[in-house]
């Protein structure tokens, strides 16, 4: 959904406000996510499975808990914190957008 265009002219998306939502590959392993050839999506082909995201940082994605556990200790233990302390006010923001967005429309009903 895109708002309205601020005074500066600049548009606002939800797409330009989220954080790493469409991995390519998996932070551990470097593999591209699995796919599930059994199970078929409308058009009859395989599905891809998602990759999982860090939940302390969110800027690291993993094909499962094995491939989470090696990353972490090949060095994403002591990233993780730095990354979410540097990410939090991107979060913050990202919060308080929603809350807007939310808000907003509740007044043009």
């Amino acid at each position: 959904m895109t708002a309205k265009p601020p005074h500066n002219g600049l548009e606002v998306s939800q797409a330009n406000f989220s954080l790493f939502t469409s991995w390519q590959m998996c932070d551990a392993c470097g593999l591209p996510p699995h796919v599930i050839p059994i199970v078929r999506d409308g058009d009859g082909r395989p599905q891809t499975k998602k990759l999982l995201t860090c939940s302390g940082c969110k800027s690291a994605a993993y094909h499962d808990a094995t491939c989470q556990r090696s990353h972490w200790t090949s060095g994403h233990k002591k990233e993780c914190k730095e990354l979410k302390s540097a990410l939090r006010p991107l979060n913050d923001l990202l919060t308080w957008y929603a809350k807007y967005e939310e808000a907003r429309s509740s007044f043009s009903d």
